[in-house]
């Protein structure tokens, strides 16, 4: 490293050696997660959309794929206009 003193060329080897340790000791964690879209995964109560209830109640099935997490998917109220008759 040209133009730098000898402390600073020693403190940035220092962080560049301390960055590569810490990159060999992480772990990279692989879990799968399942994504649920609310409005079509499963409905509790028979109004033609699926619902929070609907998937505390398929939660045995969700519970048996194995998956360390769940993504719900955003849920917006539906607006008249856009229920079906």
């Amino acid at each position: 490293m040209s133009g730098c003193t000898p402390e600073k060329e020693l403190h940035v080897q220092a962080l560049i050696e301390q960055d590569n340790v810490s990159a060999k000791n992480e772990q990279v964690v692989v879990a799968p997660v399942y994504q649920i879209w609310v409005r079509s995964f499963f409905d509790s109560n028979n109004d033609g959309s699926g619902d929070i209830r609907g998937i505390i109640e398929k939660f045995d099935y969700i519970k048996s794929l194995n998956v360390k997490s769940i993504l719900l998917s955003p849920v917006f109220p539906l607006l008249p206009t856009m229920v079906m008759m």
